[in-house]
């Protein structure tokens, strides 16, 4: 069984390093994109759209009904036009709620079905939660960042985070 007291510190943190990444940062930062789909901006707005309805909902589902499948996750969400103070308010209520439900479920191994990867457990959707937080906190900097890919010019090389050339 997946060890919370190792995946619960680095869940309690995303919100957190969202906040001091967003804070104060200029709107063309936050709505430039990498390849035309993902800015910071929008991976705010589907982090707290999965907050409200993926993580610990599954799971606690999945307690509920063993072998059985899981919710998908409907599109929407919040009103993109808000202001991003106020998502990252929710996004951080939304978790610290969401741990203390995890917290207070009587957590197992139980496996069942994902609408489209197939076969899961409590403890792939536990994990999968902590990385999908580190996936987007890389996709969110890696937007902010390719705004300036042309102007850094020479150094695209030594910078990883802007990918290959093109």
């Amino acid at each position: 069984m997946i060890d919370l007291a190792e995946v619960v510190p680095l869940l309690e943190r995303g919100p957190a390093v969202l906040r001091a990444l967003y804070r104060d940062l200029p709107q063309p930062w936050l709505h430039a994109s990498v390849g035309e789909e993902w800015s910071a901006h929008t991976v705010l707005v589907h982090l707290v759209t999965t907050e409200q309805r993926a993580w610990v909902h599954r799971i606690a589902h999945l307690l509920e009904n063993p072998g059985g499948s899981i919710p998908g996750v409907n599109p929407g969400g919040p009103d993109p036009s808000r202001e991003v103070d106020e998502m990252l308010d929710e996004f951080e209520t939304l978790r610290a709620d969401n741990l203390s439900r995890l917290s207070d479920l009587d957590l197992q191994t139980v496996q069942g079905t994902h609408p489209t990867l197939g076969a899961v457990t409590t403890d792939n959707i536990v994990a999968a939660w902590a990385i999908h937080d580190l996936n987007h906190q890389a996709q969110a900097m890696a937007a902010i960042a390719g705004r300036y890919r042309k102007t850094v010019g020479p150094f695209i090389p030594n910078l990883g985070i802007l990918g290959s050339p093109g």
